[in-house]
């Protein structure tokens, strides 16, 4: 995955990123190679004084405001706690505003997207996702989507169960053979 922080402070972006990433399963593309960072990393700035307020400046650049609008949210929902987690309402005197969006849905701060996250059925599928990837010891290929789909969906039957996924997911196929990738590797 990634580091969530740049420097000993914190990162929306990049906490955004890694919740999309590693608990929705979404790719965020990497940014592009000529981005400027300045204004961003200008963190004793008076004029943009929060992290919120330097990251709205991609949000501007057509190039940037794509990613940075699916990733800037969720990681602004944790600007309360700084790179160590130490829990602050302001940065540079100003107070953080810790509110978004998240697929039409409201929150004011960490605390609040969490139901939403709840609710959201990217998380049980990717999780479901994680598991076998973690279990058959690779990515999962684009032939395996229709196994996941009925593994999710029988995840969701059994009321989200772990244990019962862990045994769908060792009963498998895939799970109990190994592929020529594997043994090459080895």
């Amino acid at each position: 995955m990634l580091d969530p922080t740049h420097e000993g402070r914190s990162s929306p972006t990049n906490r955004g990123k890694l919740v999309r990433e590693a608990l929705m399963c979404q790719k965020v593309p990497a940014p592009p190679a000529n981005v400027n960072f300045t204004a961003v990393q200008d963190t004793a700035s008076t004029v943009h004084p929060t992290a919120r307020e330097r990251l709205a400046i991609h949000q501007e650049n057509p190039v940037c405001a794509g990613c940075h609008a699916i990733t800037d949210p969720i990681g602004l929902s944790m600007e309360n706690y700084d790179a160590i987690g130490a829990y602050r309402q302001k940065e540079n005197g100003a107070m953080i505003d810790a509110s978004g969006k998240l697929e039409g849905q409201s929150y004011h701060d960490l605390l609040s997207l969490g139901p939403i996250l709840h609710d959201n059925p990217d998380i049980p599928a990717c999780l479901v996702q994680r598991t076998y990837e973690y279990g058959v010891g690779r990515q999962a290929s684009s032939g395996e989507e229709a196994w996941l789909g009925y593994a999710a969906q029988a995840f969701a039957r059994d009321q989200y169960r772990y244990g019962a996924l862990i045994k769908r997911i060792a009963m498998s196929k895939s799970f109990q053979t190994v592929s020529a990738d594997v043994v090459a590797a080895k």
